[in-house]
């Protein structure tokens, strides 16, 4: 009988959230599975995927800087993010 790892999430669950918003935003998925394998296999690591999240939240504030949801959406994920750090 084969048995099961369980393996420990290398994502917190503040930057699953992230991702998620941002595939809502530009209507795509990330695949969170898929960038815990890349950090794994050492194609990426946490930092660089937090930086690119941060600066794609940086753009979002900035393309709707007159829609006030919008930029209280992008602060409070960014919010998120600056805990991780």
């Amino acid at each position: 009988m084969d048995m099961l790892q369980s393996r420990e999430s290398i994502l917190s669950n503040n930057v699953k959230t992230v991702l998620r918003y941002l595939g809502e935003q530009y209507q795509c998925t990330f695949d969170i599975d898929e960038i815990e394998q890349d950090i794994v296999n050492g194609y990426s690591n946490l930092e660089k995927e937090i930086y690119n999240a941060c600066h794609t939240l940086k753009i979002i504030k900035n393309r709707n800087k007159n829609n006030f949801k919008k930029v209280s959406e992008a602060n409070k994920y960014l919010k998120m993010l600056m805990k991780e750090n």
